[in-house]
This record gives C-alpha cells, structure tokens and sequence, in this order.
C-alpha cells in the first residue's frame, strides 16, 4: 500500500519542481534584463560626461538624450542645456533648463546652475517679471538665498536714483528715521522726490509711513505708482491689495493680491490669508471658479479652520452644485457643531432636495437662535417648520415657534395656523380669538363654529350658521359635526316652525 501512495504521490511533486524552476528561471531573466537595462541608461549618461569632458559635444548631446528618453536623469538635461549654449543654441538651452529644474533627480550644484542660466536668458531679454519668477521658484526649490538677494537687487535698481541731490536727500532722510526723527525724514523724503520725481524710493517711504499712520488715500497715492511702475514688487501690490480688500474695493485688490501671490516669496502662513482675501474678492466678483480654485489650497493648509469651508459653501450654493455645498457644510458641522449659519444652509439644501432631515437642522437653529435671540434672521426656515411641526400633530412646539417669530414675520398663513393649532389644543378663547381676524373658508369657518360650541358661546356658533345655511355645502360638512347637528336641527326646526305660521294666517 504504501509503495502505492509513493507511486501516486511521486509524479506530482515532480510536476510541481519543474514548474517552479521554470518560474525561477523566468524571474531571474526578467531581474538580469531589466538589471542590464538600467545598467544601459545609466551607461548613457556617464559616455554623455566623459564626451562632454573631452568637448566632443555632438556625440555628448546623442548620449545625453538616450539618457533623458530612458530615465528621469535631471543632470542630463542640464549638461544638454549646456552644450545648447555652448553651441548659441540660446532657445534650446533654456528649454532644457527649464526641464531641468522641476526634476528632483537633478544634483544641488546642477540645479542652481540651471536656475543662474535662466536669470541670465531673462535678463539679457530684458523680462525682470520672469527674472523674478525664476528666482521665487529657485527660492522655493531650494532655498537658495542667492535668489532673495536677486529679487532685491532687481528692486532696488527699479526703486533708484542717477540725481545726486535726490540720492543725498534721502539718504539724509534714511538716516534720520533710523534716529527716530519721522517728521524731519518725512520733509527729506519730499526734497528727494521734489529733486527727482521719478526717485521711486523716497516715495516707498512716503507710502509707507502714510500707510501706518491710516491714511490711505495718501498711501495709495504714492504706492500705487511704485506698484505700477515695478509690478513685480510684491511687498507693495499686497499692502494695496489690503487697502483695496478692506475698502471692499474687489476687482483692485484681486489684482494686486495676484502680483503679490505671483513675484512674492510668502511664508504658507501669510499665503493663506491672502488667498482666503481673494477668494472673498472673487466670491464677490461672481468668479466663482477662481474662488473655488483659491480655497482649495486654503483648506488643504488649514484643514480645521471652518472660515474658508464656509465661503466655499457659499461658493458652490451660488453655482448650484448643491451636493458638494451639502458635502461641504457637513464637514464645517462635524469640525464645529450647531453654527447658526451652517444649520440652516444644510437644513435649506435638505428642504430644497425634498430630504426632511432638514427638519432637525431647523429645530436645532431653532433652540440655538431661541436662545441667542436671532430668530429674526433665520425666520424663513421656522415657518417651514412649524408647518411642519403643525402637519405632524406637534403643536406645543408650533407655538413656541409662533410665539418666537417677530411680528414682520406674522402673515394670514401663520395667523391661521395658529387659530387652527389653538382649538387642537383645545384652547378655545384664543383660537376663536386669531379665526374672528381672518377671512375663512369653509373648513375654517368650521372650526371656528365647532369652537364656539366647545367655547360655550353656543349663540355665536347658531348665529354664524343660520349666516350660512344658503350654502348647502357648508351645512351638509356641519351638519356630520356631532357639535353642531343639534344647532342644525333647532335652525331648521324654527325655519319649519315661521312657514307654518305663514300658511296658518288668515288672507284679508
């Protein structure tokens, strides 16, 4: 038996080995080629270098680019943007270091070589907006203070002076505001500007201190023209961009919140402001997209603050794309729960989709606005409430709400569900009371007669339908009323009663 079991088992596991070295042998491949493969590309690039060192830049520039098809090698096409410059191929280098500096493969040293040679290319075009860029995008890659002290150069050269009598005056005038002496630079900084009216930098500081002090139109003034004049000069266009925000003054300080954003080395913190600044102006510009847009960063940078994911709420309500405002202002509700604002958006999204969760949206604004004394301001959303409150049969909290609405609020609708929630609560003075101040219809007019009956005012209520028994209508629903049959029957029991006599009199 056993030889048997052996016989049985033998062949399988030998089926299994064979497929297993198979297996082995075609991963071991795979690993040796694509080993062999990398190997290849970066022998590429150390033939492309070697070339390059020996100035055979033809056979350099075929290496390199065998390089950059097959890996992410950055230093490739830096040394490509090298040998384009080499050869007076200006267009080609600067396209190759462009690539080269968003690659993060790309040595330090290569990379801030790269950076210089587009400083380079822009300036001798003449392009100080893009020479700024490119020192913002150095600072951001790799926080070379190289490109700051760009930044400053190029601004201060914008901001100067060829007239030694300015250039003397307002170095006077620096000195003395380094003394504390405000009012005596301030007059220095005039005979600058008076000595040479284009000297941009005696006005900054002109600007400036006006700024400080709160006088804006007089900041504006000078600040825009150093803004206009220099519009890469960030500093400036975001301090306007303040003054124009606060002015609400949208359109103005979105575009200089956009200078600043664009030529501004800003730390995340300030950045964040800003964009949240614009994104206001946007939102009151109906540029929904570019809010939009603006907030995303925000809230990706401020992940608990519920300021930005309110205005983005508000952003997406306006566009319609009420799914992702109610998305959104359910995350502003798990973050901070029971803002007024936020409970009724979300209730008023619900209502407007037919979803009657809005209904504990709008209690819980009720109680907190109750409570706060705001009910005023959300009083749309406590008449669709109470309403229904009163189809549900809850009319204890109907009038609660009633009774919390201000009295601009109070329409013939509320007036009559309030008579209506008074008799079924069987409190039949008041009810009568809010009925006898409306112009009813039948069902109303109804209860209003079955109230009067229950209010013990039995004569009002035989008054009222003998008024009514022409309508055959009204008196066929009252009389089905166990309160009112009664007075039906003693109404046409007398009617009965007068055509008797009227038959019985005798003819003169």
């Amino acid at each position: 038996m056993r030889e048997i079991q052996e016989l049985q088992v033998y062949p399988f596991r030998k089926k299994l080995s064979m497929k297993y070295r198979k297996t082995r042998l075609i991963l071991n491949t795979a690993v040796i080629v694509i080993f062999l493969s990398v190997q290849l590309h970066a022998g590429y690039y150390d033939r492309g270098r070697k070339c390059y060192i020996y100035k055979k830049y033809d056979r350099a520039r075929e290496m390199f680019l065998k390089a950059v098809e097959t890996t992410d090698n950055g230093d490739a096409y830096y040394f490509l943007g090298e040998i384009e410059k080499i050869s007076g191929n200006y267009g080609e280098s600067e396209k190759y270091f462009r690539i080269c500096v968003t690659k993060k493969s790309t040595t330090k040293k290569y990379l801030r070589n790269a950076f210089w040679g587009l400083i380079v290319y822009a300036e001798q075009k003449s392009d100080y907006d893009e020479v700024i860029r490119i020192c913002k995008q150095m600072w951001e890659t790799m926080r070379d203070q190289g490109a700051k002290s760009k930044i400053e150069s190029v601004i201060n050269k914008y901001l100067w002076s060829d007239n030694a009598d300015a250039v003397s005056s307002y170095k006077a005038g620096m000195e003395l505001k380094k003394r504390g002496s405000r009012d005596r630079a301030q007059e220095k900084f005039r005979e600058a500007v008076s000595a040479d009216p284009y000297f941009l930098a005696p006005k900054f500081e002109l600007g400036m201190d006006a700024y400080k002090k709160g006088d804006l139109d007089t900041a504006i003034s000078y600040l825009s023209e150093i803004g206009s004049r220099i519009p890469f000069y960030a500093e400036v266009h975001l301090i306007l961009g303040t003054i124009y925000y606060n002015r609400s003054f949208y359109t103005r300080a979105a575009e200089h919140y956009t200078r600043g954003l664009e030529f501004g080395i800003i730390p995340r913190s300030t950045e964040s402001v800003i964009r949240m600044n614009r994104a206001t102006c946007y939102y009151n510009m109906h540029e929904y997209e570019m809010a939009t847009q603006d907030l995303e960063v925000v809230t990706k940078s401020r992940k608990k603050d519920v300021k930005p994911l309110i205005l983005l709420s508000a952003v997406r309500i306006r566009q319609e794309k009420y799914d992702d405002a109610l998305e959104t202002l359910l995350r502003i509700n798990r973050i901070s729960p029971d803002r007024p604002l936020v409970l009724f958006q979300i209730g008023s999204i619900y209502y407007k989709k037919e979803d009657w969760r809005c209904i504990s949206y709008f209690d819980r604004l009720f109680d907190i606005s109750l409570k706060n004394k705001e009910t005023e301001k959300y009083a749309r959303a406590f008449v669709i409430l109470l309403n229904r409150h009163f189809t549900k049969g809850h009319y204890r909290r109907v009038l609660e709400i009633v009774n919390a609405l201000p009295e601009s609020s109070i329409d013939y609708e509320i007036s009559l569900v309030t008579a209506r929630t008074y008799f079924h609560l069987a409190d039949y003075d008041r009810s009568i009371e809010h009925f006898e101040k409306l112009s009813l219809k039948d069902d109303d007019r109804l209860l209003l007669c079955r109230a009067y009956v229950l209010g013990n005012r039995r004569e009002s209520a035989k008054q009222m339908l003998e008024e009514l028994f022409y309508s055959t209508e009204f008196i066929d629903k009252a009389r089905k009323e166990s309160t009112l049959a009664p007075l039906i029957r003693e109404i046409e029991k007398k009617r009965e009663q007068a055509r008797d006599r009227e038959t019985e009199t005798p003819e003169r």
